[in-house]
Parts: structure tokens; C-alpha cells; sequence
């Protein structure tokens, strides 16, 4: 397996509405994470845990699906949602209960007025790294942070969880905890953040894996033009 046999795509939810083929594609999005979150959630035995909101309300609230296919088939996905953080009650949306009031307080002190939130990152299990020997988790995550200048982001936010890593993956691409050690869905988590003016800091040989994605990307977004800015990327020191 090599990683040019993978696909990138972004998919705008509302491109769906311009094109047949981002609808098809968004309707099997969905299929793909809703039947990946099921069975995990089936699996953990920790249904109780799943999200108050109907998964469909949950999927239809993000902004940008990032995904990896294959052979026409979704591998890998992460969800992305845009805010703005110029709104006052935004620390009360259902989303960010879990979230302390104080992040959002330091981002503005920063100047961020505008964030994306990168949830429910799913790679397919055999898709993982142990089984196809390509880094889908780190790259998936590493792409779809380039982008958040091409949505007005200044910033990435999201919900690391420890006890598959998930902390780890972001903080060895130069993601930073903001709050820790505690329970969401279940699990114990992170929030970890990358501001815009930060670097991505990926080491090789993923760098050339997202290198090879970004260059190949598919973007399905209305009215959408090449992308303007990527972060610049620097190599982690050996």
C-alpha cells in the first residue's frame, strides 16, 4: 500500500447542494461515520455514553467533512465545524459544555475571533497503521490543520482522548493542551489547540504523506478556488 493510492477529500456540507456528486459523496459520509461511531460505541459497552444529540444532528452541525478514501471507499474521516468566537454565548452551546469558560477568555485575550473544532476523528480498523503500515491518523489531522486560514480560522480546537493517544498524535504535530484530565463521552480527555500563527510540526516520513495528500486534494466546496495558505511545515528535530 502507498499513500498516493489514497484520496483526499473535503466536503463543504452545504456543497451538496450545488453538486450531485458532493450529495452522493455527503450521504455516504455520513453512512460510513455513522456506522464507525455505532459500533465503537457498541463495543466500548459504554452506550450511555453516546451523545445526547441524535448522531444525524451531530454529523449535519459540521461545517467540513476531511477524508481519506480508497478505491472510492471512505478509510479515515475527521469532522470540522467553524465558530465565531465575536459571539458571546458560544461557551453555551451543548458541544462546549465541557469546555472551560477560560479558554475561550484566552483566545479572544489573543485576537482569535474565529475557530474550527476538529471532533470524531475514525479510521477504519483495518485501515490502521499496524495493519496497512501508512499513518492515516496523524495525516488526516495534519492536513485538515493546514486549513483552517481557507475557513477565517484562527485557530483549531478539540477533544484528545488519552486512552487511545489521541493527546500524543496532536502534541508531536505541535498541538498544545489547554485543559486537562477530564471525562467526555465516557472517556478522559484533553483540550488541545493550535493557533494559526503556530507551526505544524511534522517529522518524517509523514511529512512527505501529507505532502503527497495535500498536493492531490479534492475539494468540494462551493465557489471554491485553490488553497490560498497552508501553515508552513517544519521538521521535527531527531
Amino acid at each position: 500500500m502507498k499513500i498516493e493510492d489514497i484520496e483526499y477529500v473535503v466536503l463543504a456540507k452545504d456543497s451538496s447542494e450545488h453538486s450531485e456528486r458532493a450529495r452522493e459523496l455527503y450521504n455516504r459520509a455520513y453512512q460510513f461515520w455513522e456506522g464507525f461511531w455505532s459500533k465503537f460505541w457498541e463495543r466500548s459497552h459504554q452506550a450511555s455514553a453516546k451523545p445526547a444529540s441524535n448522531l444525524s444532528e451531530v454529523f449535519y452541525r459540521q461545517t467540513r467533512v476531511h477524508a481519506f478514501m480508497y478505491e472510492n471507499e471512505f478509510v479515515a474521516m475527521l469532522l470540522q465545524t467553524r465558530y465565531d468566537l465575536r459571539v458571546n454565548f458560544l461557551g453555551k452551546l451543548n458541544y462546549f459544555s465541557f469546555y472551560s469558560p477560560e479558554i475561550f477568555e484566552q483566545l479572544r485575550g489573543r485576537g482569535i475571533e474565529v475557530l474550527v473544532t476538529h471532533e470524531f476523528l475514525a479510521v477504519d480498523p483495518v485501515w490502521r497503521r499496524a495493519s496497512i503500515g501508512l499513518p492515516l491518523a496523524p495525516a488526516l489531522v495534519a492536513c485538515a490543520s493546514q486549513e483552517m486560514g481557507e475557513v477565517g480560522a484562527q485557530a483549531c480546537l478539540g477533544i484528545a482522548r488519552k486512552d487511545v493517544g489521541v493527546h500524543k498524535l496532536c502534541a508531536s504535530l505541535g498541538w498544545s493542551t489547554v485543559q486537562e484530565n477530564f471525562s467526555y463521552n465516557g472517556f478522559d480527555c484533553e483540550v488541545v489547540c493550535l493557533e494559526s500563527q503556530d507551526r505544524l510540526v511534522i517529522p518524517d516520513p509523514l511529512m512527505d504523506c501529507v505532502g503527497s495528500l495535500m498536493g492531490r486534494r479534492q475539494l468540494l466546496v462551493p465557489g471554491a478556488t485553490p488553497l490560498a495558505e497552508v501553515l508552513p511545515l517544519k521538521k521535527r528535530a531527531a
